[in-house]
């Protein structure tokens, strides 16, 4: 999937996969939210919901979403992704 966004393009195919969390599940199969992150380091959400399209029908539609760097960790802060935090954002964790 690309996505052009404030003239930068947002290719899965090209970044990195961070996480991939299940959100659900509908009539076509199961949805997931999938964080990304580019060669630049440049984050960016893909996020899968059920919906209903006029031209192809009922389906999977999916929302591409750039995020801060801060947004991303966020997002993984409130999956609990400790080792995807530790990876990409290592002086944000410490031990208790």
């Amino acid at each position: 999937m690309k996505k052009i966004i404030g003239n930068l393009i947002y290719d899965t195919e090209k970044a990195e996969t961070v996480l991939c969390v299940e959100t659900g599940e509908c009539p076509f199969g199961l949805l997931e939210d999938t964080l990304y992150v580019t060669k630049k380091g440049n984050w960016f959400l893909v996020k899968e919901s059920d919906c209903f399209d006029e031209e192809t029908g009922p389906g999977i539609c999916t929302e591409l979403v750039a995020l801060t760097g801060d947004e991303a960790l966020t997002w993984l802060t409130k999956q609990q992704a400790v080792d995807a935090i530790q990876t990409h954002f290592p002086d944000q964790l410490e031990e208790a």
